[in-house]
């Protein structure tokens, strides 16, 4: 029994001991210097989201926009970090925007002027402690999720904790909305939002577009994402849809709210803003479209293109007028109210800074203990699929052959809810993709050849044997394909883009099963077609 005390001193002993050596590392007067631990812990909990984006911006099939979003928020961090307290104090901007600089300082100041006092050291500590608790919660969130949850959800949550941490390490606060927001569009997330927005924001601009055209006496009638007018349908097609302009209008938004040091609520008021602005653009670019896409306006080639310019360039001017109407003068007497100097030379209690430590080791431990979750989730196995009837033996008229998936293909196919077929008829391409259920995973063709290298242009929807199809242009060198591509149900109904057919199949309106297919016809300099990998974006 005695030699177990004295084990157990011992254990005791060496456990202080340790906590004693980690809390000089992390000693509250040094928190600034210290907050590579918190974020290299924090990188390393998320690695697979790290690994999924580094593999998502390789593949070619976005355009790689989003990293600008993560660029600005460093350059901010950056910027913020490089500042005085007086001067982060000096620039800042109607809210409690102070760096942790100017947090260590006061709670150094606090302690100066009450050395002995136990209670404001606790509060310091405590301070300190909540500062890294939210992001802990997200972190839990994150591994208590990653079993069910898609990569970009993960992803999410990842980057929630990631700006929730640099909040508080950087500006004392809970949540920086410019920061947090740039961090959350910096992922890639341009296929994710084509697919679940495209074609509401395409009904929205339809419906704002009936309206306009009704007063000025065109009685135009929406249909879907179409307007009906004179036996004419004048389609408002995905690249139309204004997701592009509403990531930018995001961009732009957290962008000035970070330049210019807005307060959280008015960051808010802000992106909330930008939302309103670029619907509301989007809708009067469909609106003078339709003139020229009806006849009514004749004009050249370029003056879609150069509508499209002019409206992101109002919305852009807004969103600048805007930030520049929400900024408001320093309160001087607050910023003097920092200690600008001073407070280095302040004491603190040993207690508190080992308190102070132990809140950034369990930190850290979270962040190590969630990196080994993904280690231990095993991958969802794929149920078969009952009532695949087989693949049709012609097409068009033609007689189809075969050909086999490649292995990138055959490994998406596994986790596809349906079956994956790529057939030949001696002079087109045909793939075909039996869909059972709603997915995510039924991503548009142009997404895989930019994947493949191709240079992709839309086209307008085609009218073949009855049909409509979406159509666009792909190029790769010499190489020149025309490829079009449809979605129909058991019923007759058709889609012409991924986006549409989601939202029919969410809302009831198809049943399953149905039939993707996608048809690629060489051009003039090719009389080849090269077999291109259908596994687009996740």
């Amino acid at each position: 029994m005695h030699s177990s005390a004295a084990v157990g001193a011992m254990s005791s002993l060496g456990l202080k001991s340790m906590c004693a050596a980690v809390a000089s590392r992390l000693d509250i007067r040094r928190l600034p210097s210290n907050w590579v631990l918190i974020v290299v812990a924090l990188a390393i909990a998320t690695w697979p989201v790290w690994r999924w984006m580094a593999h998502r911006f390789a593949d070619g099939s976005g355009d790689m926009w989003e990293l600008l979003a993560a660029v600005t928020a460093i350059a901010m961090l950056v910027r913020d970090q490089r500042a005085t307290p007086s001067e982060a104090m000096a620039q800042r901007r109607d809210g409690p925007r102070s760096t942790m600089v100017m947090l260590r300082n006061r709670m150094l100041e606090s302690m100066a002027v009450a050395p002995n006092n136990s209670r404001v050291q606790r509060a310091v500590v405590r301070q300190i402690s909540v500062t890294l608790a939210f992001p802990a919660l997200l972190v839990l969130a994150y591994a208590a999720s990653y079993a069910f949850l898609s990569p970009l959800p993960r992803g999410m949550l990842a980057m929630a904790a990631m700006g929730t941490a640099v909040s508080a390490l950087w500006y004392g606060r809970r949540v920086d909305i410019p920061i947090l927001g740039l961090l959350l569009i910096s992922l890639p997330v341009m296929a994710s939002l084509n697919f679940y927005l495209g074609y509401p924001l395409r009904v929205i601009a339809g419906t704002v577009t009936e309206a306009l055209l009704q007063m000025n006496g065109i009685a135009a009638v929406r249909d879907g994402a179409q307007l009906q007018w004179n036996d004419q349908v004048i389609a408002i097609d995905a690249p139309c849809s204004g997701v592009k302009m509403l990531w930018t209008g995001a961009y732009l938004s957290f962008s000035l709210a970070a330049l210019m040091r807005l307060s959280t609520l008015r960051s808010i008021a802000l992106a909330s803003l930008a939302v309103v602005v670029v619907i509301a653009a989007n809708a009067m670019r469909a609106t003078s479209l339709f003139y020229v896409e009806a006849g009514l306006i004749p004009g050249p080639e370029f003056l879609h293109e150069a509508i499209g310019l002019v409206m992101f360039a109002f919305a852009a001017a807004t969103l600048f007028v805007a930030a520049r109407k929400l900024v408001t003068h320093v309160d001087a007497e607050h910023a003097a109210s920092f200690p600008r100097s001073g407070c280095g030379s302040a004491s603190i209690h040993p207690g508190s800074s080992e308190r102070g430590a132990t809140s950034a080791c369990l930190f850290i431990a979270v962040c190590l203990l969630a990196a080994l979750v993904p280690l231990a989730t095993l991958e969802p196995a794929t149920a078969a699929h009952a009532g695949f009837p087989g693949w049709p033996s012609e097409f068009e008229g033609k007689s189809l052959r075969a050909i086999p998936l490649s292995t990138i293909e055959e490994n998406f196919a596994q986790s596809f809810p349906g079956n994956i077929g790529r057939f030949s008829d001696g002079r087109r391409e045909i793939v075909m993709r039996w869909i059972a259920s709603p997915t995510r995973k039924l991503h548009p063709a142009s997404d895989c050849f930019k994947g493949s290298g191709y240079h992709v242009k839309p086209l307008p929807l085609e009218r073949i044997n009855n049909q409509t199809w979406g159509a666009f242009s792909a190029e790769r060198g010499t190489q020149q394909l025309h490829v079009r591509e449809a979605i129909a149900d058991g019923n007759g109904k058709r889609w012409t883009d991924v986006s549409a057919w989601y939202w029919a199949a969410i809302r009831g309106e198809t049943q399953p099963p149905w039939m993707a297919i996608t048809v690629a016809a060489s051009g003039p300099t090719q009389t080849d077609i090269s077999v291109v990998p259908l596994t687009g974006a996740e």
